[in-house]
């Protein structure tokens, strides 16, 4: 689900991921403070949980699918 489909905005200015070995990067740019209250949460400084879920990865690579049991928080 994107920020605005859910009437936030998309405050992320730059992303990227790619795969080595079995192992997945995402990286992603946006302000720390988006002003955007219905979709986004400030990073603050100290610990922050991340929640993270992907799609079948044998299916289309170009279609989103439910995440099942690949998911999981940080």
């Amino acid at each position: 689900v994107l920020d605005t489909d859910i009437g936030g905005k998309n405050d992320i200015t730059v992303y990227s991921g790619f795969q080595t070995d079995g192992y997945t990067s995402v990286t992603f740019i946006r302000k720390l403070r988006t002003n955007d209250t219905t979709a986004d949460h400030p990073f603050e400084n100290g610990d922050m949980t991340v929640i993270w879920a992907h799609g079948d990865l044998n299916g289309d690579p170009n279609t989103f699918s439910y995440h099942g049991t690949y998911k999981g928080a940080l």
